[in-house]
């Protein structure tokens, strides 16, 4: 097998590997232990106190539009079908609330490229050459958008995927600021490199939570989606206010707080599909927790991270552009946790619930 080669300039995260039989009784075991349990999980909007939710007053009316731009260049009925479930007008509406109607378009259209993208990396048909070109191809296509000099010479080979992601660069680079598009350019490289890495690297290992934590952090897509706060809100924040310590606190704790989240709420999904890498399962494995005392530890850690972003709020100086930002991280957050509400992609179309209580059997 080929060894998969990544841009150098890019820094990844290292985990140590697991030898595969040892891991996959200790993963068999941790699934016995796990599978069968009742559950519930707590009122999530109640973990970011404080905090209101929102929806995109467009949603209504730019929901088909979204859709059938999304299935124009996507063929597999399969996907077609999770595109449509998936709601990808829904998800923007939620997560930009305050967006004017050509950006609140623009960040649909790109969620839900970034949906597709990885669906190619997470379906595990691709061998090593064939993820590295991939890689390749995503990132050559991200730097002729987004680098130091925005579609200048020849366009790369595109596939059907990189050709929508060009259209969509198209919508956002002429908007941004010259600060603010190195900065999404970046954290999308940096995503899509660890994206890719890691996929070269699956064992279904048990991570420690340390593992876990960091690899999340780098997986999720969360900091890239926080780049494009700039664009969507006309922000032009110079490196100095983004490096300030407060607004680092702050940016790191959304990406922890939503990714805590994202894994609450998809844990009974990913379970029913044998998957380990995920929050509740690991604080079940490493701390010796029930299912339902990993559940309320890990919406504790939410708690914490909350707390930590408010106190760093406190520090920033007074600007209606840095309030502006800020804001924008709420709204993600928010609306990651209304999202999974509205949506039928984690508990179906008629989960049992009291309130915002969810009760399930896993």
């Amino acid at each position: 097998m080929s060894t998969l080669t990544l841009n150098p300039n890019l820094s990844l995260p290292i985990f140590h590997d697991i030898p595969t039989s040892s891991n996959t009784s200790k993963k068999e075991s941790l699934l016995r232990r796990i599978k069968g349990s009742r559950i519930f999980i707590p009122d999530l909007y109640q973990v970011l106190p404080g905090w209101k939710h929102d929806m995109n007053e467009g949603y209504p009316s730019m929901r088909d539009e979204i859709d059938n731009w999304l299935l124009s260049w996507v063929r597999d009925e399969t996907e077609r079908r999770r595109i449509i479930r998936a709601d990808f007008a829904s998800l923007a509406a939620c997560l930009y609330p305050k967006a004017q109607p050509e950006e609140y378009r623009a960040m649909a259209l790109y969620h839900g490229w970034i949906f597709i993208w990885d669906d190619v990396i997470d379906d595990g048909t691709l061998d090593d050459p064939k993820l590295a070109q991939y890689h390749r191809e995503t990132c050559d296509t991200i730097s002729w958008c987004m680098g130091p000099k925005p579609f200048v010479g020849p366009c790369p080979p595109t596939n059907g995927i990189m050709s929508s992601f060009i259209e969509i660069a198209k919508t956002i680079v002429p908007n941004c600021s010259q600060y603010a598009r190195e900065r999404i350019h970046n954290e999308l490289q940096a995503y899509i490199n660890t994206a890719t890495w890691l996929q070269s690297k699956r064992q279904g290992e048990i991570l420690s939570m340390k593992e876990h934590i960091e690899q999340r952090n780098q997986s999720s897509g969360i900091f890239p989606s926080i780049a494009l706060l700039e664009y969507i809100h006309g922000l032009d924040l110079p490196p100095s206010v983004i490096n300030h310590e407060a607004m680092q606190v702050i940016i790191n704790k959304t990406c922890l707080i939503i990714h805590l989240l994202n894994d609450i709420v998809s844990f009974p999904k990913e379970l029913a599909d044998n998957q380990v890498d995920n929050l509740i399962p690991l604080l079940v494995h490493h701390e010796n927790l029930s299912t339902q005392e990993a559940i309320l530890r890990a919406c504790e850690l939410v708690r914490q991270a909350h707390l930590a972003f408010v106190d760093a709020e406190r520090r920033l100086p007074v600007n209606g552009n840095i309030r502006t930002f800020v804001q924008g991280c709420k709204d993600l957050a928010t609306g990651a946790v209304h999202w999974s509400y509205l949506s039928a992609r984690y508990y179906g179309k008629n989960p049992i619930r009291e309130g915002y209580k969810t009760f399930m059997q896993l």
